[in-house]
């Protein structure tokens, strides 16, 4: 849209009075410059610089909101998200499995349908198993910053080895993929939160790519293995029992 001064016949430069756009401005000052007696005046090369200049400023902000609206056309609201629960209670050592025993699933979702995305690059993403503290996102909050979630990963004790081990990657397929065998190998008490959770993250992360959040289990205690026998076997009723028993011989 044109609204800047104007070359009027009389070879005067004056103020316009209503917006003009470039298609009615762009050829009477071009037919302006050839037909004027001023020849190579200073008012005919003003009405055809100041024609160009618009015709190039006006592309240019053209192309800049095309750009703009077709990034935002082409964002998604993509997240990984688990399928099933994990089988509680989780002890060091004990391979860990979805409830009733299944194969832990994640699924890439597009928040915005709730589909499978099964096409595309991000379908056949790999993903990177973490643990991170129990109290992360403890208010379930829909969105998180890739940083928020690193920041709450949990690395092993000093002078212990890896805290979780065994297949620490996922390889999707057609947007779905399955984790392999996982297992803790420390207790969950010396941590912040006295809890953990399972997390899972794009594995390599790129600013040029579309964001894809983060999925998590719910947050859970690790126990050890030989307290959790002990616990398992020493009940209750065992309890009682060894009293009766010790009452009868005195």
């Amino acid at each position: 849209m044109l609204n800047r001064e104007w070359c009027s016949k009389t070879g005067k430069i004056n103020k316009v009075h209503r917006i003009y756009t470039l298609s009615e401005t762009y050829p009477f000052c071009l037919t302006f410059f050839e037909v004027s007696n001023f020849g190579n005046s200073a008012v005919g090369v003003i009405c055809q610089t100041e024609a160009v200049e618009l015709a190039n400023i006006h592309s240019s902000h053209l192309a800049r909101a095309n750009g703009k609206s077709t990034a935002k056309n082409d964002a998604r609201n993509l997240r990984l998200q688990l399928r099933n629960k994990l089988a509680l209670p989780l002890v060091t050592e004990k391979k860990l499995e979805g409830e009733g025993g299944a194969r832990i699933s994640v699924a890439l979702i597009d928040a915005d349908t709730g589909d499978v995305v099964t096409s595309g690059p991000e379908a056949s993403i790999k993903l990177n198993v973490v643990v991170l503290e129990g109290d992360f996102n403890k208010d379930d909050e829909e969105n998180w910053a890739p940083e928020d979630f690193d920041s709450y990963v949990v690395k092993e004790r000093e002078g212990k080895g890896p805290l979780l081990k065994g297949k620490l990657q996922v390889k999707l397929k057609a947007g779905v993929g399955e984790l392999g065998d996982l297992m803790f190998t420390d207790n969950s008490s010396w941590n912040r939160s006295k809890s953990f959770r399972i997390g899972l993250k794009v594995a390599s992360r790129d600013s040029k790519t579309t964001r894809i959040r983060e999925a998590k289990t719910d947050a859970f205690p690790v126990r050890e293995r030989r307290t959790q026998g002990i616990y398992n076997n020493f009940s209750v009723s065992h309890f009682y029992g060894e009293i009766i028993k010790l009452v009868i011989l005195i």
